[in-house]
């Protein structure tokens, strides 16, 4: 079995080996991904969370020497410089969870090693520690992403869809979960068929065409909810709620958590 791994903020998925083609999620830097196929320019891959797709030769390498116990990076971007010093070189960036191996620590820098072998420096606060349970955590983070552009087949700070932005945010606080909606909607665990009921962390799915799966959006405190429609926004599922949108009740099916 062979991997490889990615060297950039975030590579597109594609359908097809083909830029032309539908892009259907991406990958993190230092994302471990299982090279299935190579061809000239794309490679048949599989992601960490199981997703499969076309991913560009020029963004992944191969690592003889990885790097022990990687840290996942919780700040929305991170940019990595040559040295240690804000007026260096951008070399490179990474988003929230991505990956970076720490080598060394000087002060408020962290020293780190890219796939492709080159050595830079990130600001420590990349490592943001976050304090309560991870259902509270959930939900503060969700936050960090208001005003993200939507982006269809995202999962990075850069551009997220609706369930991007539902498997990053369990992603950071440690638990995994598969990439798709209708997935999201199969594996996790019944709450409710009310859309006022549940807790702050849960997830409320929607079918905007017939039965099947189209949107998920995670429930926040006073009946609102945080999702990725045009951007990360929140929106009342309370009819006299501020930014009440009729159309989440009309396509609401059902309430779910993974916790």
């Amino acid at each position: 079995m062979d991997f490889v791994y990615v060297n950039v903020d975030s590579a597109n998925l594609y359908k097809e080996a083909s830029y032309r083609s539908a892009i259907v999620s991406q990958a993190v830097l230092w994302e471990k991904i299982e090279l299935l196929e190579k061809g000239k320019q794309f490679s048949r891959i599989v992601c960490e969370d199981s997703y499969p797709g076309w991913i560009s030769n020029h963004q992944v390498c191969a690592v003889s020497d990885v790097p022990d116990e990687p840290k996942m990076v919780s700040e929305n971007l991170v940019q990595i410089y040559k040295s240690p010093n804000l007026s260096a070189q951008v070399i490179r960036e990474a988003g929230a969870g991505s990956y970076l191996p720490v080598s060394k620590i000087d002060g408020d820098w962290g020293g780190t090693t890219l796939p492709d072998g080159k050595s830079g420096w990130f600001l420590r606060g990349a490592f943001s520690e976050l304090t309560g349970g991870q259902r509270e955590n959930l939900v503060k983070l969700t936050r960090r992403f208001l005003g993200v552009p939507y982006y269809w087949g995202g999962k990075s700070a850069k551009g997220l869809d609706c369930s991007g932005f539902a498997q990053l945010v369990h992603k950071l606080v440690g638990i995994s979960i598969r990439r798709d909606s209708p997935m999201q909607f199969e594996d996790a665990k019944f709450v409710s068929e009310n859309p006022l009921d549940g807790q702050p962390g849960d997830l409320l799915f929607f079918a905007e065409e017939g039965n099947r799966i189209t949107h998920v959006g995670v429930k926040l405190e006073n009946d609102q909810i945080i999702h990725a429609r045009g951007m990360i926004r929140v929106n009342s599922l309370h009819p006299d709620g501020k930014d009440f949108d009729k159309s989440l009740i009309d396509d609401f099916v059902v309430v779910k958590t993974f916790f």
